[in-house]
C-alpha cells in the first residue's frame, strides 16, 4: 500500500490512467470530480478494455504482422482485407522492431485464415502469426 494517494480526474483519458497505474505499480486508481470520488479504475477494468480492444469476445481470424511505418499503409491493409471479403472487428498497433516499423494485430470476420494471410502478405514486412479464434 502506498502512503501517497494518487488520483485522476473524471476527464483523464483511460490510456493515461493505465500508464499511471503501470508506472506506479498500483492496482486501483480513484477517479475524482473536483473533491468528490466518482469511481475507481482497477486492473480488472483495464483487462476488460483490452479484451474489447482486441475483439476477444468475437469469433474471427487474428493476424499479427510487421508493417512499414508509412502514411496510408493501414488504409491499404484495410482495403486488401475488405477486398478479400473480410470485416475488421478489432485492430491494434504496437511498437515494431525499430522506428521504421509497427506490429499490427487485426481481428477479422467473414474470411478464412488462408484468405486473410494471402490478402495481407503483400502489405507486410513479415507475417508473424495467423490463427482462427
Amino acid at each position: 500500500m502506498s502512503r501517497e494517494l494518487v488520483t485522476v480526474g473524471d476527464d483523464t483519458p483511460i490510456e493515461e490512467a493505465a500508464r499511471i497505474m503501470a508506472d506506479r505499480r498500483i492496482g486501483g486508481l480513484p477517479v475524482m470530480h473536483g473533491d468528490s470520488l466518482v469511481g475507481i479504475i482497477t486492473e480488472t477494468d483495464l483487462f476488460k478494455l483490452f479484451l474489447e480492444f482486441m475483439g476477444a469476445r468475437e469469433r474471427g481470424v487474428r493476424a499479427t504482422l510487421l508493417v512499414k511505418e508509412e502514411k496510408g499503409g493501414l488504409a491499404h491493409l484495410a482495403r486488401a482485407i475488405a477486398d478479400a471479403g473480410g470485416n475488421i472487428v478489432a485492430m491494434g498497433l504496437f511498437r515494431g522492431e525499430d522506428a521504421a516499423s509497427r506490429t499490427a494485430t487485426v481481428k477479422v470476420g467473414g474470411v478464412t485464415a488462408e484468405a486473410l494471410e494471402k490478402a495481407i502478405r503483400p502489405h507486410a514486412l513479415r507475417v508473424i502469426d495467423v490463427r482462427t479464434l
